[in-house]
């Protein structure tokens, strides 16, 4: 199992990440958001609260067996004083 990680980055009031479009493959890879400060990732319907490790702080999903003909997942990755941002997973055959 493969694990795809995502930097988030916080300044002012915008939530930013180094992967607008993150690819994994189907029933296979994992999601890992890292970032300097609490978020929370909000996906398919749950909320995933980072955990911190030291100064990061972490949070994973996946596997996902989405089908790769269907629209990438969209999620939204929140943050207190921050405004939300909704990059996307695309799951690969």
């Amino acid at each position: 199992m493969a694990k795809a990680d995502v930097q988030v980055s916080f300044s002012g009031r915008t939530i930013s990440v180094d992967k607008q479009k993150v690819k994994i493959k189907k029933n296979n890879d994992t999601v890992e958001w890292s970032g300097g400060q609490s978020f929370a990732i909000i996906l398919q319907g749950q909320t995933i609260q980072a955990k911190q490790n030291g100064s990061t702080w972490l949070a994973s999903a996946g596997p996902f067996s989405n089908e790769a003909s269907n629209p990438p997942i969209k999620y939204d990755i929140t943050a207190p004083n921050h405004d939300d941002l909704d990059p996307e997973i695309e799951v690969l055959p």
